[in-house]
């Protein structure tokens, strides 16, 4: 989980940028096309990730972690489409399916730490998943991937930020 927000919140911070510098898109425009994409895809991911855990898990506990190993792995073509295609409007729709999947950890992540602590400490174990969660994620993420950006530069000058999103997604 640590892994994915670490990833996942960092490219959702340079995603806007990336879509500013290599496809020429303003702020608004940006925010128009990402925010409900973001929104109703990844929310629906969320939803479908945590149903098609529920019923797997029913059998196995271990497919809360497989459902999210395998969206992520499914995601990853997806993803560099999304980089490395030119046409803004084919870039976004190669995104949709990744945005999609990439929302699927959610629910079973929170399924897998519920299933895995003694009933009195369950709250806790949430509370230290999200505090991590967010601590990495949200502090690391977008900063690894500016460096590694800044790092890229001077090989790949303004392309360097689509590279570093690149690793990142290999992540």
């Amino acid at each position: 989980v640590t892994l994915t927000a670490l990833v996942g919140y960092g490219t959702i911070v340079w995603n806007p940028a990336f879509l500013m510098r290599s496809h020429g898109l303003t702020a608004g425009q940006v925010g128009l096309l990402l925010g409900p994409m973001m929104g109703i895809v990844g929310g629906l991911g969320a939803w479908v990730g945590g149903l098609l855990a529920d019923k797997l898990a029913a059998r196995n506990q271990s497919w809360n972690a497989w459902i999210v190993g395998l969206a992520k792995v499914c995601a990853v073509p997806f993803v560099i489409a999304f980089y490395t295609i030119d046409n803004t409007m084919w870039a976004l729709a190669a995104y949709i399916p990744a945005v999609f999947l990439g929302a699927f950890y959610l629910g079973p992540s929170f399924a897998m730490i519920q299933s895995l602590t003694p009933l009195r400490s369950r709250a806790l174990a949430s509370a230290i998943m999200l505090l991590i969660l967010n601590l990495f994620g949200l502090g690391f993420g977008p900063q690894l991937i500016g460096l590694a950006s800044d790092l890229m530069s001077s090989a790949y000058g303004m392309e360097s930020l689509r590279y570093a999103l690149i690793v990142a997604a290999l992540a």
